[in-house]
């Protein structure tokens, strides 16, 4: 499960209770609060893993998990093994409306896509980006498929009038894959959750 949490201590905890509710394994965190390292609930590890310069942080239900960045050296995504060797990267692009933000998100979104590893991989996080975007066919070109979450949002609003669906969760190689938008925990993001199969 992935959440961009607006840096909230009250929002992790609610996101990481729903989570573990929801029988998540892994929960990838974007805007993890600043300063001392927050106290995790019961049911997940107490300290999140993460790779600088990475911004991305992922807690697991019991272990630890093998990470390192990947892509563009100034804000690389976070590639770490899941459980039933699953692959997955973390993502979360530089905001479209900060200086030279459209070709920084860009050459992020690129930096991940020609260096992402073989094999089943998950690629989820707040792309900053819509789907209907030029920028989204360079993903598919490097074989990724986006997992549909129907008419529905994961920024700003509940409502497709109003808010958009920046939030994303794509897939490559032999599985089999859904995904969805969680529940507002106030953010102005929803967490999104997928569950995956492996295929034989």
């Amino acid at each position: 499960m992935f959440a961009n949490i607006l840096y909230r201590q009250v929002v992790l905890d609610r996101t990481a209770e729903w989570a573990l509710a929801e029988g998540a394994d892994v929960l990838v965190i974007a805007e993890m609060p600043r300063g001392p390292m927050p106290v995790m609930p019961p049911g997940w590890t107490p300290m999140p893993q993460r790779c600088l310069p990475s911004h991305i942080f992922v807690f697991v239900r019991e272990g630890t998990v093998n990470c390192r960045a990947i892509g563009d050296s100034r804000r690389p995504g976070l590639l770490f093994d899941a459980p039933a060797n699953l692959q997955v990267i973390g993502l979360h692009t530089t905001v479209p409306f900060k200086v030279n933000g459209l070709a920084r998100r860009k050459r992020e979104l690129a930096g991940v896509a020609h260096t992402a590893p073989e094999g089943p991989l998950l690629l989820i996080g707040d792309f900053n980006i819509v789907p209907w975007s030029d920028d989204f066919e360079l993903m598919s070109s490097r074989g990724f498929t986006r997992l549909p979450i129907g008419a529905q949002s994961t920024w700003l609003s509940s409502s497709p009038a109003l808010g958009l669906p920046i939030d994303h969760a794509l897939v490559r190689g032999d599985l089999e894959a859904s995904a969805r938008p969680g529940p507002w925990m106030g953010s102005d993001h929803r967490p999104l959750f997928v569950q995956i199969s492996l295929l034989d």
